[in-house]
């Protein structure tokens, strides 16, 4: 099929679904607008910064890890440690059910890719090679996330490097 069929389609698509694709269209351009060119790219192209790049990596600061897209509440600082792998690691998220996980075959190997629940964004992945108890280690980019040092952190487990 070469471009011009696929712009014929476009046609009979009913006004309907062509006003979702534009609104769609348009949140993008407002989200590239308001976000910096690598939380763009990390957050809706699933790319992945720079390890050790981040401002997250040895923060130690109190608080909670929110989207910088959405401000969904993700991560406790309580739940933050520090494994050396150049990127933001926490051990569990705030709320069992503040994020999505699924399956990333995008580096040719299997990956379980996290995803904020909010507004889809791409955050990072998670891998069972964490601390106990939960074994769990979240590897989060660090510009896919802001802290509010202003929010108790109340939730998440404290747990000594790993």
């Amino acid at each position: 099929m070469n471009v011009l069929q696929l712009v014929k389609q476009m046609d009979t698509l009913s006004p309907r679904i062509q006003a979702l694709l534009k609104e769609s269209n348009c949140l993008r351009y407002s989200l590239k607008a308001r976000l910096s060119d690598l939380e763009f790219r990390v957050t809706q192209n699933k790319e992945t910064e720079k390890p050790f790049s981040g401002k997250y990596v040895n923060e130690k600061s109190p608080g909670i890890y929110k989207c910088v897209v959405c401000s969904s509440k993700l991560f406790s600082s309580e739940a933050k440690f520090y494994c050396s792998c150049g990127w933001p690691a926490f051990n569990s998220p705030i709320e069992c059910n503040s994020l999505i996980l699924s399956i990333d075959l995008s580096s040719g190997e299997v990956r379980v890719e996290v995803s904020c629940k909010g507004c889809n964004a791409h955050l990072g992945h998670v891998f069972d090679d964490g601390p106990k108890p939960t074994g769990l280690r979240y590897c989060i980019n660090s510009c896919a996330l802001i802290l509010d040092s202003d929010s108790s952190s109340s939730s998440g487990l404290n747990l000594p490097t790993a």
